[in-house]
């Protein structure tokens, strides 16, 4: 995500986090029909827990 985000136009914060808004917005996942409910099931169910979700101020993440 982070390579191909970057050629797409995310930006991502300095500890690699971007919008989860501008990800559902890109090209492929609104043809997937991809929403927050989606992503947050893909974050808690991936086995190798490479993802996660923080809040705004990163005080709270998922999972947890």
């Amino acid at each position: 995500m982070r390579h191909d985000g970057l050629k797409e136009g995310l930006r991502f914060r300095p500890d690699g986090f971007t919008r989860l808004t501008d990800v559902l917005n890109r090209r492929l996942l609104r043809e997937m029909g991809a929403t927050e409910d989606t992503v947050r099931q893909v974050v808690k169910e991936s086995d190798k827990q490479r993802f996660s979700i923080a809040d705004e101020s990163g005080m709270e993440k998922y999972p947890k």
